[in-house]
């Protein structure tokens, strides 16, 4: 097989599943924040904590052990499938037991009810991980592609009617259930796996020695996003919680359809190429400049125009979103940066170090922000947060250039004078463009920014050459 081909339709059948999911994800949540209130976002973001917090217990970093796996087999494959169902009903009864001793703490009304229901994903999922696993392993993202996207359009179209019939936070939760339900039929149709009656021990045994490591640094990852969540719901009112979760969510769509195109199309060559840096090295470098690139354009566009953006697209009722949404953007800057050492990493098989840095960085954050929540707004939090992400996306990547030898200091050069010059332009446009116009033109101001903002970045890129995309990735 030609690996540069082969990632190359990676990367492409990576980029249609992205956008497709985005796009049809994007258009759902604002027809559903014009149908729902910001308090029905915000009791969702709790009901996740605890669905998000269980799902990865089921696969417990296997899924990324058996990728890494030169020579996975059979017995691997069934081990992992057998024991991700067992491990999923387990959790389900656990969350299904505690759900009304939840409901009491955050006092909310049928949030019980909604965690049980939302919970009944972690089942429906533990059947398709395997499939996922296989299609990975052979390079071929296209058949997990042709299941995701028709699931998802029609539970776009559930999603819809329901909250047009007035059924508020349930039509978000049963949205999830019927997109993940059918994306999970759609996986063992295409893929066909059917796993043999085996549970090794020696599988588990090798598997959870690597495996292990990775799923206490996705534990502690998510523990450390889902864990704000709980704290915001906590100290600050779950309209703002509902603010929060909106701007992410809606900032993130084009951010995440760019990074998991790359991380989904590139994961499975870097592991190929594993034990040769310079070719490792080659696809990082190449990719976080290219990332970066993008990041920069997309994130200044929405935090200059972040008003318009949210009176267009959601309106007046979430004008109160402006800040939030500015901070996501801003704060979402080095996320693709950050992911792509991650996988550096992993395919490395330096997860002991992944471990320990993970685990300083949130305890940390973690003990910052509560003490922060205590005397502070939100906003105040939320910046704080921005601030912590800058710190570790450079603290990440001169651990990286240790591991693949590149030279940091020329990097952070790099990636900081991108960083200062569109910003800079972009606050001289913006400020230009608000003296000139005042708010007369909301509707059109993202587009009469983002012109001579788009040509600024050519210019850039010319003198610069970090967008090539017609150069190879291997």
């Amino acid at each position: 097989m030609n690996l540069n081909n082969a990632t190359r339709k990676n990367v492409k059948w990576s980029f249609i599943e992205s956008i497709s999911l985005k796009i049809v994800g994007f258009v759902l949540s604002i027809i559903l924040a014009r149908l729902l209130l910001p308090s029905d976002f915000g009791v969702l973001a709790i009901v996740n904590v605890f669905y998000l917090m269980t799902t990865l217990f089921i696969d417990g970093g296997l899924r990324e052990a058996i990728i890494q796996k030169k020579d996975a087999d059979e017995k691997d494959f069934s081990t992992v499938f057998w024991l991700n169902i067992s491990i999923s009903v387990f959790l389900y009864l656990l969350l299904f037991i505690s759900s009304p001793f939840i409901e009491d703490f955050y006092k909310f009304k049928d949030l019980s009810f909604f965690i049980r229901l939302q919970s009944l994903t972690l089942i429906i999922e533990a059947f398709g991980l395997i499939q996922i696993v296989k299609a990975t392993k052979e390079l071929n993202l296209k058949k997990i592609t042709l299941a995701r996207i028709p699931a998802t359009i029609i539970s776009f179209f559930v999603g819809i009617g329901l909250a047009y019939y007035g059924y508020g936070i349930l039509s978000l939760i049963i949205q999830q259930l019927v997109s993940v339900g059918l994306y999970t039929l759609l996986l063992i149709y295409n893929i066909r796996y059917k796993p043999s009656l085996i549970i090794s021990k020696a599988s588990i045994k090798t598997l959870y020695g690597f495996g292990l490591k990775l799923f206490a640094v996705s534990f502690i990852n998510r523990m450390y996003v889902q864990s704000l969540n709980l704290i915001y719901a906590f100290f600050f009112n779950v309209k703002e919680l509902g603010f929060y979760t909106k701007s992410k969510s809606l900032q993130g769509v084009p951010i995440e359809i760019i990074n998991n195109t790359f991380a989904r199309g590139l994961y499975p060559t870097m592991v190929k190429v594993q034990q040769h840096n310079r070719l490792l090295r080659k696809i990082f470098l190449l990719n976080i400049r290219r990332l970066t690139f993008i990041m920069l354009i997309i994130n200044c566009v929405f935090y200059f125009n972040a008003k318009e953006i949210v009176q267009f697209l959601l309106g007046e009722n979430w004008i109160e979103m402006t800040d939030f949404l500015k901070i996501a953007a801003v704060g979402s800057i080095f996320y693709p940066l950050v992911s792509k050492v991650v996988n550096v990493f992993k395919v490395k098989g330096k997860a002991n170090f992944l471990l320990k840095i993970e685990l300083i960085w949130k305890i940390t954050s973690v003990i910052l922000i509560v003490i922060l929540s205590m005397f502070t707004n939100f906003i105040f939090v939320l910046w704080t947060i921005v601030i912590l992400n800058f710190i570790m996306g450079f603290v990440y990547l001169y651990f990286c250039s240790r591991e693949i030898v590149f030279d940091f200091k020329k990097e952070t050069i790099l990636v900081l004078k991108m960083l200062i010059m569109f910003f800079f332009f972009g606050f001289i446009l913006n400020y230009g463009l608000s003296m000139l116009f005042k708010n007369s033109f909301y509707l059109i101001k993202p587009i009469v920014f983002s012109i001579p903002y788009l040509i600024f970045i050519y210019i850039v890129n010319q003198r610069f050459g970090y967008f090539n995309l017609k150069k190879k990735l291997l």
